[in-house]
């Protein structure tokens, strides 16, 4: 059994394990990153999959299909769309320091979980950003580093039960963190021409 390794429809290769197919796909990836595109969907035996790397790693795949966009073009649906979130989480990290300054724990944490989710999400696409477009790295950086500083702050006043500490983190840290990332999101942008 071999797996079939394709590129926008074109035969990139084929590889006998799921180990080597991994291997073979990361590094047409980064091929194509140089290209100036980039890896938008993965298909594993037809299936669209975020997990691609999972599936390939340990799955029993036939066929891998990496589909590429301009890396420009990626970055700005990518932006567009986190522009368009992060006021959401904003008010997301308001509310839960209200039910906390109020006393509803359980208020709290109904906000919170998306609130968490969409941090990593938040976290996960300054990374991605800063690996494709090395011009935003420093911007990202101090951007991802002041939210780390906050999360650490809000993760040590949940640990300790501190509701009260907790609340003001979350209103008056990690939320500016937020809104202030997202000033310079649109700066970034403008700045790379990254305008749908």
């Amino acid at each position: 059994m071999s797996i079939l390794i394709l590129v926008d429809g074109r035969e990139a290769g084929r590889e006998r394990t799921g180990a080597a197919a991994l291997k073979t796909a990361l590094r047409l990836e980064a091929e194509q990153n140089r290209l100036g595109r980039a890896v938008s969907t993965v298909l594993v035996d037809g299936r669209e999959t975020a997990d691609w790397e999972e599936a390939l790693r340990w799955g029993t795949a036939r066929r891998v299909e990496l589909l590429t966009v301009p890396t420009q073009q990626l970055l700005a649906e990518a932006a567009d769309g986190m522009l368009e979130y992060l006021p959401r989480l904003e008010e997301g990290l308001f509310a839960a320091a209200v039910c906390l300054r109020d006393g509803d724990v359980a208020g709290a944490h109904r906000f919170l979980i998306p609130a968490i989710e969409g941090l990593q999400w938040y976290v996960d696409f300054l990374r991605d950003l800063g690996s494709l477009e090395t011009r935003c790295l420093e911007g990202v950086t101090r951007v991802a580093f002041s939210l780390r500083n906050a999360l650490r702050a809000a993760l040590s006043a949940w640990e300790a039960g501190d509701h009260e500490c907790l609340s003001f983190i979350l209103e008056r840290k990690l939320a500016p963190e937020v809104r202030a990332g997202r000033r310079w999101l649109e700066t970034a942008r403008a700045e790379l021409g990254l305008l749908n």
